[in-house]
């Protein structure tokens, strides 16, 4: 799967570069975030649904193809979104803690947020404990409206 972390205080998420199909990593330098419609994705599952999980977010539409499965955070520039699909729906909700963690490696990471780690080194602290967390870890800064 994958480790995303973010920190709405400092306006930071972090994300790793694997992708994995059963026990085989694809690669490790996939790119996790995804704009559309002034919204920025983070994803987490299934990266061959990300368009089409974010496109359902931008129309507001709940009902998408069953078999995906994906988890991914949005923001829209004022508030931060969890987003989850599963058997041909998808939900979401308003993020309302300060940070957090999505996918695989996410007890780990928030583990190592809790310590006061960065969203970066919570994602490093989820590469060494998670097998489905690893690659190239890329950061980002969101941007308010």
């Amino acid at each position: 799967m994958t480790t995303i972390v973010y920190d709405l205080k400092s306006k930071r998420v972090a994300c790793d570069g694997r992708v994995t199909q059963g026990d085989e990593i694809i690669t490790d330098e996939a790119e996790k975030r995804l704009e559309l419609d002034n919204i920025e994705f983070f994803f987490a599952g299934d990266v061959g649904s990300f368009k089409e999980v974010a496109e359902a977010f931008v129309k507001q539409t709940h009902k998408i193809r069953k078999g995906v499965d994906a988890q991914a955070l949005a923001w829209d520039g004022l508030d931060l979104f969890d987003l989850s699909a599963d058997k041909g729906v998808l939900s979401w909700h308003p993020v309302v803690a300060r940070k957090g963690a999505i996918g695989g490696g996410a007890p780990y990471a928030s583990v190592a947020l809790d310590s006061g780690s960065t969203p970066k080194q919570a994602v490093l602290a989820a590469i060494k404990k998670h097998t489905g967390t690893g690659g190239k870890v890329r950061c980002y800064r969101l941007r308010l409206r």
